[in-house]
């Protein structure tokens, strides 16, 4: 009988060989996976400022404002500028569109990096009597262009839900 005395030195070089081509050809695979799930994170947080918005609209009765900004964290005025965040707040009265001390501000939040949000419009308004909301088309962007768009439409009833994207939508 013949005692097996472990691998030998070719052995382990083809197995580690092979270990390392099958490692090189599922990186590129890894990456886009997880610019699928920074987009997918950035959706919901985007839904769940939109419902938190319009739910604090009705329960405080005044319109709820959420805005795209910028990396400046002040409201876009044009939707050709690329945004990287949100503000929402309950108006106080003013309704200007802008951000003041006099409005409560319900939250403040950036994206990831490379994610970024391109609008219709550059903020969605809740007004609590009628229960209605500016219509808005959000899509949001992989700006590596590894992973889909995601849409969040915001109906004239105020309610958003999810959409599906093409690409075009991005660029």
């Amino acid at each position: 009988m013949q005692r097996n005395r472990g691998v030998t030195l070719v052995e382990l070089v083809t197995t580690l060989a092979v270990v390392a081509l099958l490692a090189t050809l599922a990186a590129p695979s890894f990456r886009e996976l997880g610019r699928r799930a920074a987009v997918l994170s950035a959706t919901h947080a985007v839904m769940s400022a939109l419902h938190t918005t319009r739910s604090a609209s009705i329960t405080r009765g005044r319109p709820g404002i959420l805005c795209l900004t910028a990396s400046d964290n002040a409201c876009l005025t044009n939707t050709a500028r690329v945004a990287t965040g949100y503000l929402a707040w309950i108006d106080a009265g003013t309704q200007r569109g802008q951000f003041d001390a006099s409005d409560t501000l319900l939250m403040r939040a950036s994206l990831p990096g490379d994610i970024a949000i391109r609008g219709s419009r550059t903020y969605v308004t809740f007004w609590p009597v009628a229960r209605a909301g500016t219509t808005n088309t959000l899509s949001i962007c992989d700006l590596a262009l590894l992973a889909a768009p995601a849409q969040v439409v915001v109906s004239q009833s105020g309610r958003p839900r999810l959409a599906t994207s093409n690409p075009s939508a991005c660029r």
